[in-house]
């Protein structure tokens, strides 16, 4: 009998332990399911990505989704046999990796590294883009990357390049190539993406920032927008850009590298970069 009372108590406490982890949130329901399993239940894939982010990921006029990030999101979800629908949280909230269910993957071009690897799984990177510096048009103050010491650089709010300049970039598994130069005394000034950062950028003396780091597309599709802006020559880094999942989900994330991996080798990855960016970033561009 008191046998029997000790393992009804151990079962309650159990039971009770576990609804208090779901309520405070270290618990979800929908992890305990495991989020593949619920994808292919049903039947859909939720994709995190960002709604104004050309060419890797915008909506046109009529509310459409497209962009290489969209694409390669398709083809993952084709690939899983379901259909899929994108949603646009906030960069940060994908970043906490606080994602309680509300999607299951993201796929939004960012930069895996260990402190992120803290709060999120990373399958393997499906794209590099050269990180590069452009300064306004007409200034005539910088002509190479080393030139850039002692200013103050526009970047994207909790990017790796905020990271890079002031010294604290933990690009995972050493996939990083750095250019053959040392930032010293730089400043950053971060706004809420790239595009508002080179919006920011003026002619000496007219703004706050002197040059913006950004991802080489990005400012492609800037210029080809108008913006007045001059890329130095050479980049910075490369920056390997993989699919997220929720931190402990590992046979999604399993799932992932593979699809990844037979991306890359039957050349689906090269196309469609080759399609949005007008270059292959399917590999890292030497320095």
């Amino acid at each position: 009998m008191r046998l029997m009372l000790a393992i009804t108590r151990y079962r309650v406490t159990t039971l009770l332990l576990f609804l208090y982890l779901v309520v405070v949130g270290f618990i979800h329901p929908v992890q305990a399911a495991g989020v593949l399993d619920r994808i292919l239940e049903r039947g859909k894939l939720l994709v995190a990505t960002n709604e104004a982010y050309k060419p890797q990921s915008f909506q046109d006029s009529e509310g459409r989704w497209s962009g290489f990030d969209v694409e390669v999101a398709r083809e993952i979800a084709a690939r899983l046999s379901v259909s899929v629908e994108f949603v646009a949280p906030p960069w940060e909230l994908v970043l906490s990796g606080r994602w309680r269910g509300r999607w299951d993957i993201a796929v939004n071009s960012m930069a895996a590294t260990e402190s992120r690897a803290k709060r999120l799984e990373f399958a393997a990177a499906y794209y590099f883009t050269p990180v590069r510096v452009a300064v306004f048009e007409s200034d005539q103050r910088f002509g190479k990357l080393e030139d850039l010491n002692g200013i103050v650089i526009g970047v994207c709010n909790g990017c790796s390049y905020q990271a890079y300049v002031n010294g604290r970039l933990d690009i995972l598994n050493e996939f990083v190539s750095t250019a053959p130069y040392t930032m010293e005394g730089n400043q950053t000034l971060a706004y809420p993406d790239e595009w508002a950062a080179g919006e920011a950028l003026g002619p000496p003396g007219s703004s706050e920032i002197d040059a913006v780091m950004a991802a080489e597309p990005t400012f492609v599709a800037m210029m080809k927008d108008g913006y007045p802006l001059r890329l130095l020559k050479g980049h910075v880094f490369n920056e390997p850009l993989a699919v997220a999942a929720e931190k402990g989900e590992y046979a999604l994330t399993a799932r992932l590298e593979r699809i990844i991996r037979e991306m890359d080798a039957d050349g689906t990855i090269r196309s469609l970069s080759t399609k949005w960016f007008g270059a292959d970033y399917s590999r890292p561009i030497a320095p």
